[in-house]
């Protein structure tokens, strides 16, 4: 009898392939009922599904090309893969809890912030139940919070309803344009205009205005965040030592390219053209062909109709072309154009502001465009021999502009050309190698002064007594000075001087040598000349302008002056008298009717031309 063998498996063959089917059989119904729970629960096959979605749209993002512009991410980012499978909602509440769980003590994942766009996946209770693609989040959000949008074409018209309604709420600015964004997503091709890219633009400076301000906070921030993702742009730059941010414009532009109507083409037009939005990094190179770009902007033809516009918003443009012809007016100075056109066009622009068409922000804008063009006004002034260098000559002065050491230098000199007395004496006869003895004098350098920016000698004015001069420097944008030569006599000079020349004489020798010292000893006699700078301002250059109005003599003779700046987005206007031997204020006033000097004593050019009188 044969024994069976079991090997090691403990038990015989039979038992052991009904242990694998059993096993098998078991296994089998788990893997079932697993199968069968996951088909049964949507809450789950949406949560896989979920997991795929962000991938597979930051995928398609990034495929997008680099030119699309800004309303095109807008569209793309608002696209669901199916549209009719899904719904959308954004939120209407800044700092809105996205939480784990439907009750209002889950767990916050993340803060939600106004204008954010969600994918609703269902409701629980009060809550919907939603997905983040932006921050790649699923979870919970109470429903009050969040306003349902639908991106189907039936839908556009309820979208431009509550977008027109937004685009004139102040704060509730990432809100509309995420309503902008849906709305362009669900418009056909065919029906959109200008309208929703004005209020879009509109809603992004009215955002990029508060994120400037003193009080933005990290709501603010958090809602720039938000319409970056609808891909809506801002420029940083620094003015007067504070952040200030700019909306790009693509919106604006787009404006332009889709038949505005007046209105429409008025508000892009100064939302392109805005002077505090120009990078003031730009090289001169730059900076000036930037400017022509919006002079030719600003010059474009009105196809709705010019005369349709409310006198505000003429005037608004008036002012923005006399901000700018004179910065152009400057440019072209350095460039070496003629600027008399440009400054002529700007004086112009702003003589013809209706001054009583004006809201309070107006004036604000209407007294920064005057002392642009106050700065230049020099510039509009006939190119004609100027009365101050007639009256300079006349006093035996003469001043000369001429190139620096440097490039892009001016340097400006005072000189004394001086004529000797004709001599009764013979002239001898010049020794061998010697040019003959000369009666008349050659000039003598008074005092000298060097500059990078530009020198207004149209502007020059001499005091009647002939020891004093006034002349207008330019060296930036927007911000002129005014130099002061003065003369400082001295008795012991005068004295030493009339000694030496005594001395000389006395002495003898040749013809020519009694004469050169005396013309030696007359230089010396002549008082010292300085040159003083009077800025617009005590602060830092910025924008602002120092301007001569007129001499008062007498025995103390004072310096008229009128003066304009803005310093730190306040605007300052004073009319000053100086004492002319220390250029220190003895009255100063905000307007010339207070001051007697004034209206005794203020020069009729600077009545008529200047724009302090405004």
């Amino acid at each position: 009898m044969v024994t069976p063998s079991f090997g090691r498996s403990g038990g015989p063959p039979s038992r052991r392939g009904g242990r694998t089917a059993y096993a098998a059989t078991v296994l089998g119904a788990v893997i079932a009922a697993i199968v069968l729970a996951l088909a049964s629960s949507p809450t789950l096959a949406q949560g896989a599904a979920a997991e795929q979605a962000p991938s597979r749209q930051t995928a398609g993002a990034s495929g997008a090309p680099k030119g699309a512009s800004a309303v095109a991410g807008v569209a793309a980012i608002a696209a669901p893969a199916s549209p009719a499978a899904s719904a959308h909602a954004l939120v209407a509440i800044d700092r809105t809890p996205l939480r784990a769980a439907p009750r209002e003590g889950g767990a916050v994942q993340a803060e939600l912030t106004q204008g954010d766009l969600l994918e609703v996946r269902g409701q629980r209770l009060d809550h919907l139940q939603v997905y983040d693609h932006r921050r790649e989040r699923a979870g919970f959000v109470r429903a009050e919070a969040l306003r349902r949008v639908s991106l189907q074409s039936g839908e556009a018209d309820e979208l431009l309803a509550v977008l027109r309604f937004l685009r004139h709420t102040p704060g509730q600015e990432a809100l509309g344009i995420a309503y902008v964004a849906a709305y362009l997503r669900s418009a056909g091709a065919e029906r959109i205009d200008a309208e929703p890219f004005d209020a879009l633009g509109t809603m992004a400076e009215r955002l990029a205005r508060r994120a400037s301000g003193a009080r933005a906070g990290d709501t603010v921030a958090a809602q720039l965040e938000a319409v970056a993702a609808y891909g809506v742009r801002f420029a940083t730059l620094e003015r007067e030592g504070r952040l200030h941010l700019c909306y790009e414009g693509d919106a604006f532009r787009r404006v332009l390219a889709l038949q505005p109507d007046a209105g429409q083409q008025a508000r892009a037009m100064l939302a392109l053209t805005r002077h505090d939005c120009v990078d003031p990094m730009l090289t001169p190179t730059a900076r000036a062909a930037h400017d022509a770009w919006r002079a030719d902007l600003l010059d474009l033809p009105w196809p709705r109709g010019y005369n349709e516009l409310p006198a505000l918003a003429r005037n608004r443009l008036h002012l923005r072309r006399a901000g700018l012809w004179a910065a152009r007016a400057h440019q072209f100075s350095r460039l070496g154009r003629a600027v008399q056109p440009a400054a002529e066009r700007a004086l112009a622009e702003l003589a013809t502001v209706n001054k009583h068409e004006f809201t309070d922000e107006d004036q604000l804008e209407y007294a920064e465009a005057a002392i642009r063009v106050g700065a230049v006004r020099w510039a509009a002034v006939p190119q004609a021999t100027p009365v101050g260098l007639m009256d300079a000559g006349a006093h035996g002065l003469r001043l000369v502009v001429r190139a620096g050491a440097e490039p892009g230098q001016t340097c400006v000199q005072l000189l004394a050309a001086e004529l000797a007395a004709p001599s009764t004496r013979p002239v001898a006869a010049a020794p061998a190698g010697r040019a003959a003895p000369r009666d008349e004098a050659g000039p003598s350098l008074l005092a000298e002064r060097c500059t990078f920016g530009t020198v207004w000698t149209r502007s020059v004015a001499v005091r009647p007594a002939g020891d004093a001069l006034v002349l207008a420097v330019q060296p930036l944008e927007g911000w002129t000075e005014l130099w002061v030569f003065r003369a400082e006599p001295s008795e012991r000079a005068a004295t030493e001087a009339g000694g030496r020349a005594s001395e000389a004489v006395g002495q003898g020798g040749t013809a020519g040598e009694p004469a050169s010292a005396a013309r030696s000893a007359r230089a010396a006699a002549r008082p010292a000349w300085r040159v003083d700078v009077l800025p617009p301002a005590s602060s830092s250059p910025g924008l602002g302008y120092v301007e001569f109005a007129g001499w008062v003599p007498g025995a103390q003779p004072r310096l008229l002056i009128a003066r304009e700046s803005r310093i730190e987005g306040r605007f300052h206007r004073r009319f000053e008298v100086l004492a002319l031997d220390t250029l220190d204020p003895v009255k100063q006033a905000s307007t010339p009717n207070l001051l007697v000097a004034f209206g005794q004593w203020s020069d009729a050019q600077w009545r008529r031309r200047t724009v302090a009188l405004r």
